[in-house]
């Protein structure tokens, strides 16, 4: 099952036809995964974890020293959630085979480090803008990998940490307004061309084609008050929508507290009047 939905966020063909028809779903279209996948919400956990909220980056590297600690070269997209997904079915193999009961603890260790530090760290909200956005299959696709994601072993209550990727923070004032709301690590929510094109359809505003911090930009440049009111209802969807996930409590509690500490803090800009830059909150 983890080795089928990792199949399904890479590009179909012949091969995941016929996996999405196993798991009981429809066959991918071509042009939906791209619009997916490519143009809305890229599966690459450094995006959604790291401190400029791009691929690649500490993240990233973080990423692969995992698999590096493993004894295992990482491949050329270490963080992409196929590859992570088919390293969690490898662990799985492997602590199938192990028969020395030390060798297999350390295995067992080493899986819920992988679930909790690389995939369960940044897949509730992600899983959470699939369902939202996605066309199906990919929805029930959300739906599936969430359930798994959800009883995959994890660290004992007490030892639940926030994962190391949440332990960077930028100095402050280092980010303006733009920088922070498309950085899903800081701010909390994940933030798509299409909510953009939402954004801008609800505000009767012309929306910029091109990368999502020009469109942004744009768009505050237009009419920034009723922009920056959205940013911050958009905000808080994200966070309610957090609070109703199923999944450790930890998690999404973070994600959904960083959204309204986001939300709140675009408020608080707009009733003191101030300039479309947001010191670090």
């Amino acid at each position: 099952m983890i080795r089928a939905l990792g199949v399904l966020c890479e590009q179909p063909g012949h091969v995941s036809d016929g996996i999405a028809s196993l798991l009981g779903l429809g066959p991918p279209d071509p042009v939906d995964h791209t619009e997916l996948f490519v143009h809305q919400l890229p599966p690459y956990a450094s995006i959604y974890l790291g401190s400029q909220g791009k691929i690649g980056g500490d993240a990233r590297e973080r990423i692969a020293g995992f698999w590096r600690a493993l004894g295992m070269t990482p491949p050329v997209e270490p963080d992409h959630l196929a590859a992570l997904l088919g390293l969690w079915a490898t662990l799985i193999d492997v602590a199938s085979d192990q028969t020395e009961p030390a060798r297999r603890l350390l295995v067992d260790h080493s899986l819920v480090a992988l679930i909790w530090e690389h995939l369960a760290s940044w897949l509730y909200p992600y899983l959470a803008r699939v369902a939202d956005i996605g066309v199906e299959p990919y929805p029930s696709w959300a739906g599936m990998l969430q359930t798994l994601i959800t009883r995959a072993p994890g660290p004992e209550p007490a030892d639940r940490a926030l994962p190391r990727h949440f332990d960077t923070e930028p100095e402050p004032g280092s980010d303006d307004l733009v920088d922070l709301v498309l950085t899903p690590v800081k701010s909390g929510i994940i933030l798509t061309r299409a909510d953009l094109k939402r954004a801008a359809t609800d505000l009767g505003l012309g929306l910029r084609i091109g990368e999502r911090v020009f469109a942004l930009r744009s768009l505050l440049d237009q009419d920034h008050q009723p922009v920056v009111e959205w940013l911050a209802r958009e905000a808080r969807r994200q966070a309610d929508t957090l609070d109703g996930m199923p999944g450790p409590n930890v998690l999404t509690s973070h994600w959904a507290s960083r959204a309204r500490i986001t939300a709140s803090s675009l408020e608080g800009l707009l009733a003191e009047r101030q300039p479309a830059n947001l010191p670090w909150i």
